[in-house]
């Protein structure tokens, strides 16, 4: 298994958080059904929501070392 530094967690975190809002931009545009929209606003809230959980996590561990 791979082991990654504090910096590139951190910038996958950033590369995350950039593909939420371009894949939200891209559902606002799409004409799906309003429970079809809302299934993919789901899944990406939890996304972004675990992302914004392992950065908080990355910060904390940045400040320890």
């Amino acid at each position: 298994m791979a082991r990654y530094g504090i910096d590139e967690v951190a910038q996958l975190l950033v590369h995350v958080a950039g593909s939420v809002r371009e894949l939200r931009a891209e559902l606002a545009a799409l004409a799906l059904a309003p429970t079809e929209k809302l299934y993919f606003t789901c899944i990406l809230n939890a996304i972004e929501s675990s992302a914004a959980s392992l950065s908080e996590s990355v910060l904390h561990s940045e400040h320890e070392h």
